[in-house]
């Protein structure tokens, strides 16, 4: 694993070579160690399948990476690591088996982003305390010896401001558990409640979310001020710290944009017998382009600053990549025209974001093959008055969205245009500094009229996203001078410009 990141000469050219490898070679000893009769799995096989599971999955075996995780998920069962550790070990060694137990969970849920893969782990097998940033666990008070379950069903009086945020990105891992067995998996979908019913799953799942912001401090500020302001010593980001936090950002705002994607919306409300309401659209259109345009600005402002790029972020970066090029075609040109420099950006980052991962350029490579039919992508990001099932769309050049939202195809080497050799070519157009401001290769990317709103905004208003009020001066943005909005150009590779645009 760790030859992925050295800068040793020995490793010069072989990386992946090497990797493959050290992977064979340790997965020949831990195959040979856990299926023997003679010796039991201890929690180090654990870790270490759970690893070559990312090694594999990263470089495109993603049906030998879910084998891994199979047998990760049933090691760590066989150990108990599902409950919590046993009194009698020392702190150090309940904290070891709480934090590998809930890695195995996490990633279980990164690689179910998919049509066809249900996460193996359910929540209430889940009897283990969450992950506390202590590790003497008999000093542990109430707030950190959570379980999942109880920290989602917390009554008001007995919220905990004590959550460590690796327990915030556990708890948004256990929200996009809900979020692709409802909008990738059409578990739930089918329910006996509508979408905008208060019992549906997607409010369950709206209300997590919700439950989510009462522990993060992720909305309280622009993400690049969240970043110097909580996690900077001495004029360095600490990405020991910084790491969960930025990841459960991108959870969340994932969770978002997958929940309320026009794509999967459009896929749940087609079996409606009845007319879906307008405010409800209006209100997920708005949530789409809201988050997809806080995740791709977040991800663009760890890449500047040249932070630890997770192999995740690829992923998350496609799905809001894929919202950004449905709304390039919305009727309005300043929606269409901040989407596409947002685009761009989402293509830039995937091309040279880190060249530590193979798959960050194989996804950017199937992101540029999307091109929707232009009426089927209006009709998708604008919200009409009256949407019947009859009216729902079945327009065949919108289905290679199920692929960019499969975690699994978007990382297949074998897939076309997937090859290690056009991976490595991507990485062979020249040296990349990652705490550049440029966009594509140098050419920078179109200054964006003040469209977004800054700190001060006031809430967008829903009709901008319905196409039957014509009146510019009803509902849309206007461009009457106001407090909240700002007339100036707004550069993506201004640090300031990019601060207003990432709240």
């Amino acid at each position: 694993m760790a030859a992925r990141f050295s800068q040793d000469p020995f490793f010069h050219g072989q990386q992946q070579n090497m990797i493959e490898l050290y992977a064979r070679s340790a997965w020949d000893e831990i195959y040979e160690k856990s299926f023997s009769e003679d010796d039991a799995p201890d929690i180090t096989v654990v870790q270490a399948t759970n690893m070559l599971a990312v090694v594999d999955f990263t470089t495109g075996k993603h049906k030998l990476a879910w084998v891994k995780i199979g047998l990760g998920v049933r090691f760590a069962q066989s150990l108990q690591l599902t409950v919590d550790p046993p009194a009698d070990l020392a702190p150090e060694e309940q904290q070891e088996r709480v934090w590998t137990f809930w890695s195995v969970y996490l990633l279980d849920r990164l690689v179910s982003c998919g049509k066809n893969r249900p996460p193996t782990i359910r929540d209430s097998d889940c009897s283990v305390r969450l992950p506390s940033n202590s590790t003497d666990f008999g000093a542990q008070s109430s707030s950190n010896s959570l379980t999942l379950e109880a920290l989602q069903d917390l009554p008001d009086a007995e919220m905990t401001e004590n959550l460590s945020l690796f327990a915030h990105t556990i708890l948004m891992a256990s929200a996009l558990g809900r979020v692709e067995r409802f909008s990738l998996q059409n578990h739930g979908s089918r329910g006996p409640f509508k979408l905008w019913h208060d019992r549906s799953e997607y409010s369950k799942i709206n209300g997590l979310l919700l439950h989510f912001e009462t522990y993060s401090d992720a909305n309280l500020a622009p993400f690049s001020e969240a970043l110097d302001r909580w996690y900077c010593v001495g004029g360095v980001i600490d990405q020991t710290r910084a790491g969960h936090f930025i990841f459960s950002a991108v959870l969340y705002n994932l969770n978002q944009c997958l929940l309320h994607h026009p794509f999967l919306l459009q896929n749940h409300v087609k079996d409606c017998k009845t007319r879906v309401p307008t405010t409800f659209l209006k209100h997920a259109s708005r949530r789409a382009l809201e988050h997809a345009r806080l995740l791709t600005l977040a991800l663009r402002v760890v890449q500047t600053r040249g932070l630890s790029l997770a192999s995740f972020y690829s992923y998350a970066c496609t799905v809001a990549g894929t919202i950004h090029k449905l709304y390039t075609f919305h009727d309005d040109e300043r929606v269409s025209r901040t989407s596409k420099a947002l685009f761009e950006c989402s293509i830039d980052f995937l091309q040279h974001g880190q060249a530590v991962w193979c798959h960050y350029p194989r996804m950017a490579h199937a992101l540029m093959q999307l091109d929707p039919d232009p009426t089927s992508a209006k009709s998708l990001v604008t919200a009409v008055s009256a949407l019947n099932p009859s009216e729902t769309l079945t327009d065949p050049t919108l289905d290679i969205l199920w692929n960019l939202l499969d975690y699994g195809w978007l990382s297949d080497s074998a897939r076309p245009s997937s090859s290690p050799e056009t991976c490595q070519q991507w990485f062979n157009d020249g040296p990349w500094d990652p705490t550049s401001r440029t966009l594509d290769h140098g050419q920078r990317v179109s200054s964006v009229a003040g469209l977004m709103p800054d700190t001060a905004a006031v809430p967008i208003d829903i009709d901008y996203f319905d196409p039957t009020i014509n009146d510019a001066t009803d509902g849309a943005w206007l461009d009457v001078p106001d407090p909240g909005y700002t007339d100036m150009p707004v550069d993506l590779d201004t640090e300031q410009d990019w601060s207003r645009l990432v709240l």
